[in-house]
């Protein structure tokens, strides 16, 4: 599973925004889009929407493997 999040600052993790679609293999592709608010364009363009991706065995408490902050 992949969702796109918006933290609270740069680097900082936050709220679920989206759901992204993931194809489950080795290696793969990830693809997604969304419509944000004028809200969530400011928090990108400020770095604070990332893609967080969860494994099958991902770590506690929520399963995450990996975070990917979208920044210029």
């Amino acid at each position: 599973m992949a969702r796109l999040h918006e933290g609270i600052a740069k680097g900082a993790r936050g709220r679920a925004v989206t759901d992204l679609t993931i194809v489950k293999a080795a290696s793969g592709t990830l693809s997604g889009s969304a419509t944000l608010t004028p809200e969530q364009v400011e928090s990108l363009r400020q770095g604070k929407l990332y893609i967080q991706i969860h494994g099958e065995k991902g770590l506690a408490p929520d399963g995450a493997n990996l975070w990917g902050w979208l920044l210029r």
